[in-house]
């Protein structure tokens, strides 16, 4: 329960300062004080904007991350290895399908395709990578995330990383916004189409 707080309290300031970025006018409104402080908040945290911001930010690091997961599998393949969790032949295969997923997955989150069933996945991702990590830690094991091509050590910044793009992604699970979405296009032209 204590750690679910905590991470509302960094997601809701994370997302202020985001906010706070793009809508400066909204400033006075995130950080005055007093018991009328949860609406305006809420308010904020709802708006579409949040949620476009969300699945760019979500969707891009999927589909960089995957691009250079594709681009050299036997690369991915030792850094899944080097985790010492899998078989050799769960290794190989997960280096080779895993990359694809995260590809369509960030994909159909910039472009707003299926935006809950998008986000349920990468949050799935999400929290496989932190256990992940969080385990090589416990093991003591110095290795390469194997995020990326240029991938750092694993460690707290990576959970910290991993943990907001976590958040990102609940927040569309939660509310999936329809602003410049596949899906919000794909239904105004529908009826368009059966009466044509």
């Amino acid at each position: 329960m204590a750690v679910t707080n905590i991470a509302l309290k960094v997601y809701y300031r994370t997302v202020s300062f985001v906010a706070v970025v793009i809508f400066p006018e909204t400033s006075n409104c995130i950080f005055e004080s007093g018991p009328s402080r949860a609406h305006p908040m809420r308010t904020l945290l709802n708006h579409p904007a949040i949620g476009l911001l969300a699945r760019l930010v979500v969707g891009g690091i999927f589909v960089m991350y995957a691009a250079d997961k594709i681009a050299a599998p036997s690369d991915f393949a030792l850094s899944i290895e080097r985790y010492e969790l899998l078989p050799l032949a769960a290794v190989n295969l997960l280096a080779i399908v895993l990359p694809w997923i995260e590809l369509v997955v960030g994909v159909f989150l910039v472009a707003g395709v299926r935006v809950r069933a998008s986000a349920i996945v990468a949050a799935g991702l999400l929290g496989v990578f932190i256990l992940a990590i969080a385990l090589a830690m416990a093991r003591g094991l110095e290795i390469n995330c194997g995020c990326s091509a240029h991938s750092e050590t694993v460690g707290w910044g990576k959970i910290l990383e991993d943990g907001m793009y976590l958040l990102l992604a609940l927040r569309l699970v939660v509310r999936p916004d329809s602003l410049w979405t596949f899906d919000s296009y794909a239904r105004m032209d529908a009826p368009q189409a059966i009466a044509g």
